[in-house]
């Protein structure tokens, strides 16, 4: 169902891609998703539009947080 919707929105010119999310006690859910967006305000602006054209309620997630590893440095590294 999330594949052939995104398929409907990517023909309407929108960049539209499934994400699978665990939601806890309901399984794996589908979600449809547009962008990426560079700016906040860049997907404020789309979405306003993208209601006003599509007349369908969305909203504006987060991008996902990664986890940056920092490497500790040892004597080694720093005698070089």
């Amino acid at each position: 169902e999330a594949q052939g919707f995104a398929a409907a929105l990517r023909r309407r010119g929108h960049k539209a891609y499934v994400e699978p999310a665990d939601v806890k006690g309901r399984g794996t859910w589908h979600r449809v998703r547009i962008g990426p967006f560079k700016y906040k305000r860049s997907a404020e602006i789309y979405r306003q539009e993208f209601e006003a054209k599509e007349r369908i309620v969305s909203f504006i997630a987060s991008p996902p947080k990664t986890k940056v590893r920092v490497a500790q440095a040892t004597a080694t590294d720093s005698e070089e």
